[in-house]
């Protein structure tokens, strides 16, 4: 950059500021006029609209006024004085209500000589009324009376009154057009004012306009200095430019072949992560359902025997008197306790697969829910709201059999415990029910029951395996649950407000997909 060119640039700089201070000026000159302009345009509406409610208040008065004489009038022919003298009661209402909207719009909108002249015809106006409803009372008495030439001389009064109110809603309406030619008048210097300030807008736009052209070609003088500067400069940046390019794309390629490469390991590692903990919850799985299935042919063996045992000494005994019933019952709960933590270890251990079948799901619920609602406590009442219809799902009846069997068991003894004994219950009157539904989900079965509900702090857990809050639980019922309900393609949602029972919603699709699990 030459010296000359260094030195105009601070004299560029400041006739910039000078022109963006007179474009500031002109901006701020403009709103001022367009809220001027606004402003006007606002009281002329607001002042039109306060001269069309004047003239409506004063015409509203001379109209009450003529039908109230009118009524006046009416009534010597019809001697109707009833609804002659309720006619004119509700008129000189009106022309009472009618003077007062006047006194609130109007006087507050006149000054000096003009509100003067005002108070003086609503005065007078005010007092025609008044005597008008003197001479009208005065008549509908005399004609309540039966003195036809008296009513007749009152209304000849009323008429004089009447005739008075009449000149002054005339007055009224003169002074109505009074005021709208004085705002007018205001409105149209107003008006003149902003055609003077339009003059000085236009003549400070003029000298900018005139200022940014002389501006442009100054700057356009020192531009072509500076450019014939610059070309000299960007020949030689192109190459350096050109060669920086070259490096530029070639570190690019390299680092955008890292990149992917980082996110191909990142991926394969999360597989093979995944991989490896599927290997790990299959080989758990498997070496559980080996570990459950010996335990269930060990312990299910001498079950049986315990049982068949037990059920011949009870024939044996039966009737004998010596008492050993209680102990018979106790060997025969215990070993039907045994059997169902039998069944549970094999429902969540075992992973063979369903037998699907296509059945009307509000048919097989409400069978399979009358047989087992026997087994329950007979303080619980149950019911079935079934809204399926005639929809058929396809699902294995007996593995989601033990699905429906928990859920009641669990509701029954989350209410009334085993039932035995009415001063453990939870629930005064415990309640279980059964719904179905077809949503775009699939199908829905809910069991829901209005025991004490489950607490905050147990919800996240309760479907950890061998998790349970019972004494005599295994833990496994509601894992089985789910499990089930995932081999059918299906879940199962949870819902419990304490202290306001639970709702267990199990759901899976119409059309199952059968899966053996590895």
């Amino acid at each position: 950059m030459t010296v000359e060119t260094a030195r105009s640039w601070p004299k560029a700089h400041l006739v910039y500021y000078a022109l963006a201070t007179l474009n500031v000026l002109a901006i701020v000159a403009g709103l001022v006029m367009s809220h001027w302009i606004i402003q006007g345009y606002e009281n002329g509406l607001r002042a039109t609209d306060a001269h069309v409610r004047q003239l409506v208040s004063v015409r509203a008065i001379s109209d009450a006024a003529t039908e109230a004489n009118a009524s006046v009038v009416d009534s010597l022919r019809s001697r109707n004085v009833g609804n002659a003298l309720a006619t004119f009661k509700s008129k000189a209402l009106e022309m009472r209500l009618e003077v007062s909207r006047l006194r609130a719009n109007l006087g507050d909108a006149l000054t000096g000589s003009l509100k003067s002249r005002f108070n003086s015809v609503a005065g007078r106006l005010e007092t025609s009324l008044k005597a008008m409803e003197m001479h009208a009372l005065a008549t509908f008495t005399l004609l309540s009376e039966g003195r036809q030439a008296d009513a007749l001389s009152e209304v000849g009064k009323m008429q004089s009154r009447y005739a008075s109110l009449r000149h002054s809603t005339k007055d009224l309406t003169q002074l109505v057009a009074l005021v709208r030619t004085a705002k007018a008048d205001k409105e149209r210097q107003m008006l003149s004012m902003l055609r003077n300030y339009e003059i000085v807008i236009g003549g400070l736009i003029v000298l900018i306009i005139g200022s940014v052209i002389l501006y442009g070609h100054y700057i356009t003088k020192l531009l072509k200095r500076k450019y014939r500067e610059l070309e000299d400069a960007l020949r030689r940046s192109q190459d350096a430019e050109a060669e920086a390019r070259a490096i530029s794309s070639q570190i690019q390629n390299v680092n955008e072949d890292v990149v992917r490469l980082n996110r191909e390991l990142e991926s394969n590692l999360n597989k093979l992560r995944d991989a490896q903990d599927e290997l790990v919850r299959k080989g758990r799985l498997s070496q559980l359902g080996q570990l459950t299935a010996t335990v269930a042919h060990e312990l299910r063996n001498p079950l049986g025997t315990v049982r068949t045992s037990a059920f011949l000494m009870e024939r044996k005994l039966k009737d004998k008197g010596l008492g050993v019933e209680p102990q018979l019952q106790r060997i025969n709960s215990g070993v039907t306790r045994c059997d169902s933590i039998i069944s549970q270890l094999l429902d969540f251990a075992r992973t063979k697969q369903l037998q699907c079948d296509s059945l009307v799901l509000d048919e097989w619920v409400a069978k399979l829910a009358e047989d087992e609602v026997q087994s329950l406590p007979e303080a619980i009442a149950v019911e079935c709201h079934l809204g399926a219809g005639d929809t058929k799902a396809d699902f294995d009846p007996a593995r989601m059999s033990r699905v429906l069997i928990n859920l009641l068991s669990n509701a029954a003894e989350a209410m009334v415990g085993k039932g035995d004994d009415p001063a453990k219950f939870t629930t005064a009157s415990p309640k279980i029910i059964i719904r179905t539904t077809v949503t775009p989900r699939g199908v829905e079965l809910s069991v829901s029951d209005n025991g004490p509900g489950i607490p905050a702090d147990v919800l996240p857990r309760i479907l950890e395996p061998l998790f349970t809050t019972k004494n005599f639980g295994t833990g496994l019922g509601l894992p089985a649950v789910e499990k089930i309900l995932e081999q059918h393609g299906g879940g199962l949602d949870i819902a419990s407000v304490p202290g306001q029972g639970a709702t267990f919603t199990v759901w899976w699709p119409l059309k199952t997909q059968q899966e053996e699990a590895a």
